[in-house]
């Protein structure tokens, strides 16, 4: 058994434990198993060696930390780079000129807001909204990923667009009045 075979066997679920304080706990096991299978894919000596030293598990803590700010490495592209996308670009991007009420809302105001109105929008209209915004599809490649003709999807943005438009009203009520009233102490003439 190689030093870093019986370095993992003996430490994985500190590792483990350790990710978990350094990123959401959610993927700290993830995060531990790519960092394990890299580790491993790799035919240098380089890991091999820190293990004999004994500086493997301090070289992955800091891996591990990297990992929690760094906006290039796997992780970020695996994990977070679609939650920012799905959470803070959605509802904005795909509103387009939204009032600063909308805008001051929480991402989740503005995702139940989203939500609200498109569930008053026929099924087929609504989901293609949806999956235009938020796999960030063209045109051209949702027309490539469904087999659903260009004008179809033109024509069903559209209107949803459109709806959304005319019904801005519904936006602007759910959230602003109860966040003004929280936050005005009931006088009008705050804002």
């Amino acid at each position: 058994m190689t030093c870093i075979h019986k370095f993992w066997s003996e430490n994985y679920k500190e590792i483990i434990t350790i990710s978990s304080i350094y990123i959401e706990s959610k993927y700290a096991e993830d995060l531990v198993n790519d960092i394990a299978l890299t580790i491993f894919e790799r035919e240098d000596d380089k890991y091999e060696a820190m293990c004999e030293r004994g500086e493997l598990l301090w070289y992955i803590i800091r891996w591990i930390k990297i990992c929690n700010f760094s906006k290039t490495t796997r992780f970020y592209y695996k994990y977070k780079k679609w939650q920012e996308h799905l959470t803070f670009e959605y509802p904005l991007n795909a509103l387009g000129t939204m009032p600063d009420s909308y805008k001051e809302m929480d991402y989740k105001e503005q995702l139940e807001n989203v939500e609200h109105l498109l569930d008053d929008l026929y099924w087929f209209d609504a989901e293609i909204f949806k999956v235009y915004y938020l796999h960030n599809h063209s045109i051209n490649t949702l027309t490539d990923a469904t087999g659903i003709s260009r004008k179809t999807i033109q024509v069903s943005l559209q209107k949803t667009k459109d709806y959304i438009k005319a019904n801005i009203e519904k936006v602007q009520g759910s959230g602003r009045h109860n966040r003004k009233d929280s936050r005005s102490n009931g006088n009008k003439g705050d804002s």
